[in-house]
């Protein structure tokens, strides 16, 4: 009955908070959530007004008055309603990572106190169907609501997929403000829906043309989350974008293709699959070609097939040709004793492109089996590496401890001459002092001052990583840049922790773009 009640007063839903008097209240008279609220809001919507200790505990009472008021005072819940929705915009929902030692902005606890409220009501009002009343009184009119409101709504909606709200959303993925346009779009990601396939498919062709990678993260994360059947709208559409992409002279163009290319049915992708390892085969003969994305594909192809007939497409094709009609029921399953690539203390990434960036700190002195330092060790497999992949790849290194140390600031051919220059090099450098990588991989990926990315200098498509404790920065800021800027660069980080205990970065640096993570003794 409650639930019935709620919708009818939401489609009567009274003025926003905000064009009510608020704050005041007769002598003598209760505090009122609602007005407690605005008041709070007001004070500390600018982020050069200090919010203590005092603050934050006067806005976790007000947030549960508001929530009881919710429940003991049915005729006013759309006001409640629009309360949180307000301290909910103070900041984005997704405000840049802190240290953990860092105290938490007051303003911070009022968003997350006020969206857990908001995602409580949706739960308790489920059958009042207030997701489409958002989509339709609040989404749905730009001229009452502000583009803050309306981003938090959708904040609020993302991953509820409510269906009577996916056309309001849908509506909002074309909004003029672009910071409605992503909130909408994260609000659709997962979202099992043949229009919503086709729209994060035209989205995928809009972020050709543009320097903002946000709509091919989110894109990504969608189809990795979503299962497209056989022969549906969205697989071919998906399919015909992602074909042009795979076969570009562009390498990082393609190894976004193929990490977007997993929910399309085996039978487009497997043939255009081995297309493509022939032609960055015939690319490779030319030297135009790229190690890693032959092996990124052959991976695909391994994976698809649960087979493994080597790099070979005239095999691949056979094979195909054999078992396109049983696909999916079974098959061979890798031999990994085929592996016969070069290791880095038992990494091995396929590349011809890759930079090694080596912990130089006071530590990697230590001995390393009883025969030598961490830091020799550590030179001696890097060398053992590139000796084995030979000339035609390039490579270069860096150093780091509290300060950086590099060697050449361009990729250089794996020639004898240059082997024997690093090597020289390295055994000049005498590990001491801290460990703060974080400067080091900003290097290596050519960030600017202003935080982007110089495309035109970043060479390599491999980083390698080694480093023997917990590191000075912390791990808190690896996400936040990787989700900003990783799938722009297309860098693959492969990272090894050397004996001791790390804190958790060289995990993240691997886990956020996709590279291998690995622990050794010593």
């Amino acid at each position: 009955m409650i639930a019935f009640v709620l919708a009818g007063l939401l489609l009567l839903a009274p003025a926003p908070p905000q064009s009510r008097e608020t704050g005041k209240q007769a002598p003598g008279e209760p505090a009122d959530p609602v007005a407690e609220a605005a008041a709070w809001r007001k004070r500390f919507v600018s982020p050069k007004v200090v919010a203590d200790a005092a603050s934050q505990r006067e806005v976790e009472r007000i947030v549960a008055d508001l929530r009881m008021l919710q429940v003991a005072v049915p005729e006013r819940r759309a006001e409640v309603f629009f309360a949180l929705l307000d301290l909910a915009t103070l900041l984005p929902r997704r405000p840049a990572s802190r240290a953990a030692w860092e105290t938490p902005d007051p303003r911070e606890i009022a968003v997350e106190l006020a969206f857990a409220a908001l995602e409580r009501g949706l739960e308790i009002y489920r059958d009042a169907d207030l997701g489409g009343w958002i989509a339709r009184e609040l989404l749905a009119r730009p001229d009452l609501h502000s583009v803050e409101r309306r981003r938090a709504a959708l904040d609020l909606l993302a991953g509820k997929r409510p269906q009577s709200a996916l056309l309001g959303i849908l509506s909002c993925s074309l909004d003029p403000a672009p910071e409605i346009r992503e909130a909408a779009m994260r609000a659709l990601v997962g979202w099992d829906d043949e229009s919503v396939h086709a729209w994060m498919v035209a989205r995928l062709a809009e972020a050709r043309g543009t320097p903002s990678w946000t709509a091919m993260n989110l894109a990504r994360q969608h189809f990795s989350g979503v299962q497209l059947p056989e022969g549906s709208p969205g697989s071919k559409a998906l399919f015909e974008f992602l074909r042009e992409d795979l076969f570009a002279e562009d390498w990082r163009t393609a190894t976004r293709a193929l990490q977007l290319l997993p929910p399309v049915e085996h039978g487009l992708a497997m043939p255009a699959l081995i297309e493509a390892l022939s032609l960055w085969q015939s690319r490779s003969d030319v030297g135009r070609g790229s190690r890693r994305i032959e092996g990124e594909i052959h991976a695909a192809l391994k994976k698809r097939s649960r087979a493994n007939v080597g790099p070979f497409p005239d095999l691949w094709a056979l094979w195909w040709k054999a078992h396109a009609a049983e696909m999916g029921t079974g098959g061979v399953t890798p031999d990994e004793a085929q592996v016969t690539r070069a290791a880095f203390f038992g990494l091995r990434p396929i590349t011809d492109r890759v930079t090694f960036i080596l912990d130089r700190s006071g530590s990697m002195n230590g001995s390393f089996g009883g025969q030598g330092t961490r830091f020799g060790e550590a030179i001696r497999q890097m060398m053992g590496f590139l000796q084995s992949l030979g000339p035609r790849t390039r490579f270069r290194l860096v150093l780091f401890d509290d300060a950086l140390h590099v060697w050449k600031d361009s990729l250089q051919p794996a020639t004898r001459d240059n082997l024997e220059s690093v090597e020289i090099w390295a055994g000049y450098q005498k590990p001491d002092g801290g460990t703060m990588l974080r400067q080091a991989v900003e290097r290596v990926l050519r960030l600017k001052p202003d935080g982007k990315i110089d495309l035109k200098r970043l060479e390599e498509d491999t980083v390698i990583v080694l480093c023997d404790g917990a590191t000075t920065d912390g791990t808190l800021w690896v996400e936040p840049l990787m989700e900003r800027i990783g799938l722009q660069a297309c860098v693959v980080f492969h990272c090894v922790q050397l004996g001791g205990e790390g804190n958790g970065t060289l995990e993240a640096l691997a886990r956020c773009t996709g590279g291998e993570y690995r622990q050794v003794d010593g």
